[in-house]
Parts: structure tokens; C-alpha cells; sequence
């Protein structure tokens, strides 16, 4: 596997557990009614950065398998 991505695979699955750490102690936290929209947009950020790095992981292990074969 080349380095640089390698790297790159290690970086995202450490981000990966801090997403992790921050939806299992956050994002079951309960705003109050004047703040429903604020914790909704924060939830929605919170998946829109898990799937960005779900679908990067993705992209650079397809680049992996192109450059192996």
C-alpha cells in the first residue's frame, strides 16, 4: 500500500473515533425547545462530516485496488 495513503486511511479512522467518541457522549443531549433548530443543525453537520469521511475512506481505497492492479 503506498504510504501517503496509508497514511491517509490511518488519519481518517482516527477521526472516524473521534466521531465516534462525539455522537456516543453528544449527540443524545437534549436541547431546549428555543434551541431544537440549533442541536438539529448540529446533528446534521455531524453526519455531513461522517459521510464526507465515510466516502473519502471509500475513494481512497478504490485508488488503493486501481494502483495495486
Amino acid at each position: 500500500m503506498s504510504d501517503k495513503i496509508n497514511k491517509a486511511l490511518f488519519d481518517i479512522g482516527k477521526i472516524n473515533g473521534l466521531m465516534y467518541a462525539f455522537e456516543n457522549t453528544y449527540l443524545d443531549i437534549r436541547t431546549i425547545p428555543e434551541d431544537n433548530e440549533k442541536g438539529a443543525n448540529m446533528e446534521y453537520a455531524f453526519y455531513a462530516i461522517t459521510d464526507a469521511m465515510k466516502t473519502l475512506n471509500e475513494d481512497l481505497e478504490d485508488l488503493e485496488r486501481e494502483k495495486a492492479s
